[in-house]
């Protein structure tokens, strides 16, 4: 049931959301879900917290592979309907606030933790200046990969869809090259 919130989400957005609809897509009876939880509210923020707990800060030894790490990890989470119900959830609160507000810390505060480690394990290798500006990277890592998800349904009309990974290798290069000035030549960076 928590699967097929999301998925529904992911179609409908909170405005199409419905208990109804949920029950539908899980196979159950309304009346099955109403006895675990009394409004959509309940439902989506018990669907939020079981789905936004994968987001482990992943050590792979240096800064490019844990970059690239988190990059894969975005690829194969965004481009499911989970992942992509779960970040339309974020593009939703961003947007208007309003009654999906209650869910941002559940996904946002999960991703931003563990996406700060990394470079916060970069300055405790010696492989960052600690002034290094780790939300821009962070974001610069993010957005793109947004991006690239969003614009996902016309690349595949045009025939221009990216293998998922030399996307990671080009977004980590990418990333890389902005942090140039912050690098300190620490081996692994």
């Amino acid at each position: 049931m928590l699967v097929a919130a999301i998925e529904e989400y992911s179609e409908r957005g909170w405005a199409g959301l419905t208990m109804d609809g949920v029950a539908k897509r899980a196979g159950v009876g309304k009346s099955t879900i109403y006895l675990r939880w009394t409004n959509k509210e309940d439902l989506l923020a018990a669907a939020v917290q079981n789905m936004s707990g994968g987001m482990v800060p992943l050590d792979t030894g240096s800064l490019r592979g844990d970059f690239a790490r988190l990059a894969q990890t975005l690829i194969d989470n965004y481009w499911t309907p989970i992942g992509w119900g779960m970040f339309r959830i974020l593009i939703d609160v961003a947007g208007s606030g309003e009654q999906v507000s209650q869910f941002a810390e559940l996904v946002n505060g999960e991703h931003r933790r563990s996406a700060l480690a990394i470079l916060e394990r970069g300055v405790e290798r010696g492989e960052l200046r600690p002034d290094v500006p780790a939300q821009l990277a962070i974001n610069a890592l993010y957005g793109t990969l947004v991006i690239y998800r969003m614009m996902a349904p016309w690349d595949e009309v045009e025939g221009v869809v990216p293998v998922p990974e030399e996307l990671v290798t080009q977004v980590v290069d990418f990333v890389m090259a902005g942090l140039a000035p912050y690098v300190t030549g620490a081996e692994g960076a």
